[in-house]
């Protein structure tokens, strides 16, 4: 059954979840599955046996399963997310408006999609903000949502990998990093002194940045900043300690400060966060 401009009125679904250990699942026969992450873990995944994904899982990442896709997951730290399911007449809908045959489903697991994180980040939350509704309004905006995902994998998909430039920037050593980590993981309440993170590995602070970032993958005030989050996230799943007292507790010097830091790298308000947590325990 389809609408007069020729959309397949099957509606979408979401499903808020949290992966565990060991997980094994199926995509449905007759249906596709959008999977975004809302928080941050570390998983392998094998699908049709063939490991695609040993790694972290962050805000800003898409999946598009295909139905005969047989997935096994080993997570090895609790992972939130939510699905979007979609009927194959629906995807087969959005691709042929794509001009684009090849679904890229088993090319690609989780694509950070070339600087677009905060966008994707931004559909997720207005995803789950979409669980709040109900009939009609619910299916047109979740099936807007789908569409915008698909697109983003399938602009990401057609645009070749960019070649990465050889640096020769050495990177810290596994235990500069691990002396590096434990001093921030001290400095989570406290506001960080550069220099003195610096000092940790004995190098000044442009050599320490450039270090940290060939080990990372990340400034290291950015990946203070999600060390902070990750933190928080873990707080607000497991205590009721007031969203303020979270926000003081890591440093920040507001909530307001916090909320917008929080939303930024998970693309939901820390209230909505610990909300969905309750609702998937």
């Amino acid at each position: 059954m389809s609408s007069p401009d020729g959309k397949p009125t099957v509606p979408v679904h979401l499903a808020v979840f949290q992966m565990r250990n060991n997980e094994r699942a199926e995509a449905p026969r007759d249906q596709f599955e959008l999977f975004a992450p809302l928080t941050t873990g570390e998983t392998s995944l094998k699908v049709n046996g063939r490991v695609i994904h040993d790694g972290s899982l962050r805000p800003g990442m898409l999946r598009l399963s295909a139905p005969v896709d047989q997935e096994e997951r080993n997570v090895r730290s609790p992972l939130q997310g939510i699905r979007l399911t979609l009927s194959k007449a629906r995807v087969d809908h959005l691709f042929s408006q794509y001009e684009y045959r090849h679904r890229p489903a088993r090319h690609c697991f989780m694509i950070p999609i070339l600087g677009g994180q905060p966008l994707v980040q931004r559909l997720v939350s207005d995803a789950t903000f979409a669980a709040e509704l109900s009939g009609a309004a619910r299916a047109i905006y979740l099936d807007g949502i789908a569409e915008a995902m698909i697109g983003l994998l399938i602009e990401n998909h057609q645009k070749p990998p960019a070649t990465p430039a050889r640096s020769s920037v050495r990177p810290l050593s596994r235990a500069q990093l691990k002396d590096c980590m434990v001093y921030a993981d001290e400095m989570l309440g406290q506001k960080l002194c550069l220099v003195a993170w610096a000092q940790t590995v004995k190098l000044s602070t442009s050599e320490f940045g450039r270090r940290f970032q060939r080990a990372t993958g990340k400034t290291p005030y950015a990946w203070f900043m999600d060390r902070r989050i990750e933190r928080a996230q873990s707080l607000l799943q497991n205590t009721t300690t007031t969203l303020t007292a979270v926000a003081l507790s890591l440093g920040f010097s507001s909530q307001s400060h916090f909320t917008e830091a929080f939303r930024q790298r998970t693309g939901l308000a820390p209230d909505r966060y610990r909300r969905n947590s309750l609702q998937i325990r």
